[in-house]
């Protein structure tokens, strides 16, 4: 994680794949979604420095965007199967 005002990194989510895409929380910056090529969907807390839900997709359904909808109450994924 990183800020425009800052030279070093803040913090780092570990991940045990490549992350695709990443998305902040449209009402709650403290809150991100990535997706990664491990098929999960990961929802992270930055103050508690954890995740806090995830959902993993069937095998090869490697996510490639996400995004929150308008209301931050629904996550989406695009995957490379569609």
């Amino acid at each position: 994680l990183w800020h425009h005002s800052r030279e070093e990194c803040m913090r780092v989510f570990k991940h045990p794949d490549f992350v695709t895409s990443v998305a902040f929380h449209p009402r709650d910056d403290r809150i991100f979604i990535t997706g990664s090529l491990d098929c999960r969907l990961r929802l992270w807390s930055i103050a508690d420095k954890s995740v806090r839900a995830w959902n993993e997709l069937p095998t090869n359904n490697f996510i490639t965007a996400v995004a929150f909808n308008s209301s931050g109450k629904l996550t989406l994924a695009g995957t490379s199967t569609g």
